[in-house]
């Protein structure tokens, strides 16, 4: 399935390693567009929890704004 990254390989962004997995898989579960969307998908599967970005599946953008009060996005690109 394209577009999905393993939780545990997303931690290893540099950007996100003072964080825990739980903040991380809380701002996916929690962020939503200004269109009232989510941004982001999850789920959970028998070796993990994955994600990805709700839209522009090409390259998964992911904006954690709630985290660094700013606009800092990195983009990560999919893997099939």
């Amino acid at each position: 399935m394209k577009g999905w990254i393993p939780l545990q390989d997303l931690m290893k962004v540099p950007l996100l390693s003072e964080y825990t997995e739980n903040e991380v898989l809380g701002e996916v579960q929690t962020s939503y567009s200004y269109r009232k969307t989510p941004r982001y998908q999850w789920e959970k599967r028998p070796d993990g929890v994955y994600v990805r970005a709700a839209y522009g599946r090409k390259f998964e953008r992911v904006c954690l704004m709630k985290f660094f009060n700013s606009n800092i996005c990195f983009i990560l690109e999919s893997i099939s």
